[in-house]
């Protein structure tokens, strides 16, 4: 949360999006969970960032999140930059050196097209709802 805030002038070149353990149902439940935390762990401050409600754990499943926090830093490029389990002093600091060879980089590019949706196995739900 400290890395979001303190890097408001750059979000061209990166987004922070937090995916709830489905324990949640719906957002009413998830405002729930969220009020809770937001009072216990970040000083009644309210996320930042969007927070992915995965109701039927698919995402979850499909990342093989095994625990929370997990982080998953994906590049420009859309490769995985970075898996990580659990608390970590050194994630802000890799954010911090990735973000600034981002911006040595130049201006980030717009992609020309959508990029393509991978496709669900059977048994996986396709979408995953984005509280507001």
């Amino acid at each position: 949360m400290e890395f979001y805030e303190k890097h408001k002038s750059d979000r061209d070149y990166f987004e922070i999006i937090a995916f709830h353990e489905p324990s949640a149902k719906n957002f009413a439940q998830l405002d729930k969970f969220m009020a809770k935390l937001e009072k216990d762990k970040w000083g009644g401050k309210k996320l930042p960032f969007p927070i992915a409600l995965d109701s039927t754990g698919g995402t979850v499943k499909r990342w093989r999140v095994p625990g929370y926090p997990t982080v998953v830093l994906i590049d420009p490029d859309g490769k995985v930059a970075k898996y990580q389990v659990g608390h970590s002093d050194d994630l802000s600091k890799f954010l911090e050196t990735k973000l600034e060879e981002a911006k040595k980089s130049g201006p980030p590019k717009k992609p020309e097209t959508k990029p393509d949706k991978p496709e669900p196995k059977d048994d996986e739900p396709e979408d995953v709802e984005v509280s507001p």
